[in-house]
């Protein structure tokens, strides 16, 4: 039987995340505790990857100041994750991951970027879906990853950057 980690159980993986992101660190150390708590199973990750999307959309949602929200009141994570960007992402990622010694294609980097600004999007509707709609979540959730390809991994991402930012941009420690 897969264990199904609690949400006291992924906490941690969250706090994690948001301490690399504050220290402008690695989040390595978050990824393999997320991979520990996921059992090394396929569903177990899945499991994990949801827990975390719903932990940093209840931070989002918590912390996310007005004039960044859309219209319906919802945090607009693709206008929180252009805040302050380098004008070039895909040169960015490119040189990071030279200077890493995995030197990547332009193509695949574009490819990269185009699926975290398709993330962002999806991460705002689902927060909207989320907020006006509870009971159509997980309808919400299977079609756009059938639809999009995007998977869950990249909706957490894109709100644990947007976390990020509007955290430090409001001066607040990283973990509750």
């Amino acid at each position: 039987m897969v264990h199904r980690p609690t949400m006291d159980e992924v906490r941690p993986v969250a706090d994690a995340f948001l301490t690399a992101s504050a220290d402008e660190a690695s989040p390595e150390d978050a990824v393999a505790l997320a991979l520990r708590l996921g059992g090394g199973t396929r569903e177990g990750q899945a499991h994990v990857n949801l827990m975390l999307v719903h932990l940093f959309a209840d931070i989002l949602e918590r912390e996310c100041p007005t004039q960044w929200r859309t219209l319906w009141g919802v945090p607009d994570v693709a206008k929180i994750n252009a805040l302050a960007e380098e004008p070039d992402p895909v040169e960015r990622y490119a040189r990071q991951k030279a200077n890493a010694g995995r030197p990547v294609s332009t193509a695949d980097v574009k490819a990269r970027v185009t699926n975290a600004v398709n993330a962002d999007v999806l991460a705002r509707k689902f927060l909207q879906v989320r907020r006006q709609q509870p009971e159509r979540l997980g309808e919400f959730s299977a079609a756009a990853e059938g639809a999009t390809g995007i998977m869950v991994d990249l909706v957490w991402g894109a709100l644990w950057i947007a976390c990020g930012k509007v955290r430090e941009r409001a001066g607040k420690p990283t973990t509750d």
